[in-house]
């Protein structure tokens, strides 16, 4: 849906050969999509086996299940990440280009997928492994295809470096207090939603630390204006 709401945008920048603002909006999509998608994914990968301890209790696959979920949300992050970059290219007049680099990201899971399930060490855990090599591949392609074709190089560290960072140490976090609070005798549940918030409160702190957010980011959100005053008056806010 982000993607979609900056299609407008970055079309009509586009048609006014306006270099300035089609990099604006990029980066703001980019780094939108990585600040939600990164925590989400990075989250439920974390806690991929606590998670499904509490809808499937007892159930013995879950050591597998959880694995799988650990990939497969990893997975998930490109692919939210890859989904507006496609709309980006299709407001630059590259319909196709996304089409193909999906062909080409199908073509990555399809070998992977007979050529690992079929081993016995892997089996299958092959498709998760395929699945997050077809969607990286995809995020890649589409990404040199934008800066290819669009002539802007957007700021990678300032759009999804710094939410990496984040993302990976909201991970850390979550996974650590899971192990950490069940050891202390909390309950499976309780212990998850501790963890998860815990994730989360370091993720945010983390990224008003490294001052990924823009006033501009900020000002897309309800009532932004006086957010990012506030944030602004505490030096807080990039």
């Amino acid at each position: 849906m982000i993607g979609i709401s900056a299609l407008p945008n970055v079309a009509t920048a586009w048609a006014q050969n306006d270099k300035k603002m089609v990099k604006f909006n990029i980066e703001a999509v980019l780094r939108i999509v990585a600040i939600i998608a990164l925590p989400v994914g990075l989250g439920i990968s974390a806690l991929s086996t606590p998670i499904l301890n509490i809808f499937y209790p007892g159930n013995e696959q879950v050591s597998i299940m959880g694995e799988l979920l650990f990939w497969l949300a990893i997975s998930g992050v490109f692919a939210g990440i890859a989904m507006p970059i496609t709309s980006m290219l299709q407001a630059i007049g590259k319909q196709k280009i996304p089409v193909r680099n999906v062909l080409i990201g199908v073509g990555v899971k399809i070998i992977l997928n007979a050529n690992l399930v079929g081993i016995p060490e892997i089996n299958i855990r092959g498709a998760a492994y395929s699945t997050l090599a077809c969607y990286t591949v995809i995020v890649i392609l589409n990404l040199i295809s934008l800066m290819r074709h669009s002539g802007v190089m957007p700021n990678l560290w300032g759009t999804l470096g710094k939410p990496v960072i984040a993302g990976v140490l909201c991970m850390i976090t979550a996974s650590v207090a899971s192990k950490l609070l069940r050891n202390f005798g909390l309950s499976l549940v309780l212990s998850t939603a501790i963890s998860v918030i815990l994730g989360g409160i370091v993720y945010i702190f983390v990224l008003f630390a490294l001052k990924t957010l823009t006033k501009e980011d900020i000002k897309l959100l309800p009532k932004g204006e006086k957010i990012a005053k506030v944030l602004a008056k505490f030096r807080i806010l990039g």
